[in-house]
């Protein structure tokens, strides 16, 4: 965004409709998020300078609502579906995303110096409170981490082509795009598995309808996944906040309603769960 995109309107006249309108005519296809931090923040920042200096009013910008958070998991079979179906050399990142709970980016450029399989432990030191932490390596991924052919620099690598006609496992670039570098990778894996449906559009430039694929699930989710699985197994809020980095327990939470198998007995104990009629249908 430039100045040119609001002319030559002064700042004090730029305000919530002005913003609310670039916002949608320079990013119309992108989400809150994305409006929020290309859009509105820059703004805010601008005007909160201008009005400490004294140049315009302060005026309060309320920035694009974002969706509420999303909490989805696999059944253990669809996530052995999506590791048998991811490429060879994404297959091991899938592993590890799955089996530590880390997030995508810690798990991508996570670097060799970083890990100890002799005590069969990682070291996050790049994540995204700033707060590092360790993770335990389950037996699973301390196999597929062994069978990795390098020991130094990126742990995690992407195939590609050299000028020469070479194939090599190069690390992966730092990118900032919604969905990160795996995105190709991890469409390919879902659609082969099943889980990513045929989505029709019509393209920008030709006019013509065209197809790509959008999977049901976002990597991220494999952390989902892990933690659903953690506080299913173990009913530990605590360990799953320390293995995890959360900060906070309303963040934990939302793992621990997922999987209410535990409270059945409690339920069953209500003055009213017993009935005559569902031991009539049993029977049947």
């Amino acid at each position: 965004m430039t100045s040119s995109d609001f002319g030559a309107t002064p700042l004090a006249q730029i305000g919530q409709a002005e913003i609310d309108s670039a916002a949608i005519a320079l990013k119309p296809n992108a989400g809150p998020v994305t409006r929020n931090r290309q859009i509105y923040t820059p703004l805010v920042v601008v005007i909160t300078h201008a009005a400490k200096r004294g140049w315009t009013d302060f005026r309060r910008i309320e920035r694009t609502r974002r969706p509420k958070g999303r909490t989805d998991w696999f059944r253990p079979d669809q996530a052995e579906n999506i590791i048998d179906a991811a490429a060879p050399h994404f297959r091991p990142l899938v592993v590890f995303l799955l089996g530590t709970g880390a997030r995508v980016s810690e798990a991508v450029y996570l670097e060799w110096r970083d890990v100890n399989l002799a005590e069969r432990r990682v070291w996050f030191t790049d994540t995204k409170n700033g707060q590092a932490r360790g993770a335990p390596l389950n037996d699973r991924v301390f196999v597929e981490l062994a069978k990795l052919p390098h020991r130094d620099g990126a742990v995690f690598r992407r195939p590609s082509w050299t000028r020469g006609g070479k194939m090599e496992h190069v690390p992966y670039e730092r990118r900032c795009d919604g969905g990160g570098p795996i995105k190709t990778a991890w469409i390919g894996a879902l659609k082969r598995a099943g889980l990513a449906d045929k989505v029709t559009y019509i393209g920008r430039h030709d006019g013509k309808k065209k197809i790509r694929w959008k999977p049901r699930y976002r990597p991220h989710d494999c952390r989902h996944t892990w933690a659903t699985w953690f506080y299913a197994a173990n009913r530990d809020v605590a360990a799953l906040m320390a293995l995890g980095s959360w900060k906070s327990e309303r963040m934990v939470f939302r793992y621990t309603h997922v999987n209410p198998d535990h409270l059945a007995a409690a339920i069953n104990r209500l003055p009213w769960a017993k009935s005559v009629q569902s031991a009539k249908v049993l029977q049947k």
